[in-house]
């Protein structure tokens, strides 16, 4: 019994002693462990901030990305543009080298054309002097009437290149010079190409009708006619046949479609050759126009059984119109619009 006793004490001993010599080991590893869960919230902590940081540098990655691809687009437009520029600016010393090189040209032209100019003042200053030593008369409008309805310059074929106005009004010029008539060759610029830049023809300085425009310019057939001009800066050039230019004349006093009533002729109080009375022969020819329009039209109706108008009625508008054709003469559409005249006395 003692035996057992003191072998349980021994074991106890035993134990404890056993104990102390673990328990600061405990100890250590408790501190430890709680240590290290410690550690462990920190590091979930920074697993958690470095997971934020690192979508934080994800996005702005992408971003950067989107803005490189920008810059990238950017730079190559501004290297196209840079090419471009220097290609324009190449062909722009280019053309700027063709225009020094034809300014030089021109001022050699300009020089000629000045000392060309200097020597026709010259002779036109001589020809002033012969003029007045002249013995050339200025024909009388009857005088040019006359004249004109003997001479067949107008008849002459006209050539392209060949024989054109220019011809046609030198050839008067001379004419009525050998006739002793003075005469001038006149030259007229038009404003744009649509009709050519000029035009040439002849005028009369009549002591009793003032000046007279004459253009004489035939065609291709030969069947030109003498012509009379209306030329004055800033309007149409406008020509009427010598036989349309008249100071009786039928009067359209009624309305186009009314033209079968009797005819009425009366009297210019104008200037024949003014420009007024070619504006007055264009109202003719709209009004006759007109008529011709409103009489087939008539016709049309009368034929389709309209009794608007009898048949005399047409039959006597027909005559009308026929009489009103002959009293116009040829028509000529306006020319371009007169820039600027030039007259040239022989």
């Amino acid at each position: 019994m003692k035996r057992a006793l003191f072998g349980l004490l021994c074991f106890f001993v035993g134990l404890l002693v056993g104990f102390g010599t673990m328990w600061p080991r405990y100890q250590a590893a408790v501190n430890t462990a709680r240590s290290l869960e410690v550690s462990g919230e920190t590091l979930e902590a920074s697993q958690a901030a470095l997971q934020n940081k690192y979508e934080e540098l994800d996005a702005n990655y992408d971003e950067l990305q989107s803005q490189y691809a920008q810059l990238q687009a950017t730079h190559q437009s501004l290297i196209e543009d840079y090419e471009r520029a220097e290609q324009e600016l190449q062909e722009a010393n280019r053309q700027l080298s063709q225009t020094k090189a034809q300014v030089t040209k021109l001022r050699k032209e300009i020089k000629g054309l000045e000392e060309e100019l200097a020597g026709l003042k010259a002779n036109y200053k001589n020809l002033l002097r012969e003029i007045k030593r002249s013995t050339l008369k200025d024909p009388t409008w009857e005088e040019l009437i006359q004249f004109l309805e003997a001479d067949d310059t107008e008849t002459l074929v006209y050539l392209p290149d060949e024989f054109d106005c220019v011809g046609f009004a030198l050839t008067l010029r001379d004419r009525t010079w050998r006739r002793g008539f003075r005469c001038a060759f006149v030259e007229v610029e038009f404003e744009g190409t649509e009709y050519g830049n000029a035009h040439a023809l002849t005028a009369f300085n009549t002591p009793d009708r003032g000046l007279i425009y004459v253009d004489d310019t035939g065609n291709s057939d030969g069947t030109g006619v003498d012509g009379i001009a209306y030329v004055e800066v800033g309007k149409p050039y406008g020509l009427i046949s010598l036989k349309g230019v008249k100071e009786e004349y039928i009067d359209p006093y009624t309305r186009p479609e009314e033209f079968w009533k009797p005819l009425r002729r009366v009297r210019y109080a104008g200037n024949l050759f003014g420009y007024d009375y070619y504006t007055n022969w264009r109202q003719r020819v709209e009004f006759y126009r007109e008529s011709i329009a409103a009489y087939n039209k008539a016709v049309a109706e009368y034929n389709r059984g309209s009794t608007r108008y009898s048949y005399s009625q047409l039959d006597s508008w027909s005559r009308n119109l026929d009489e009103l054709e002959k009293d116009l003469g040829p028509i000529y559409e306006p020319l371009g619009v007169v820039k600027n005249i030039e007259l040239y006395w022989n």
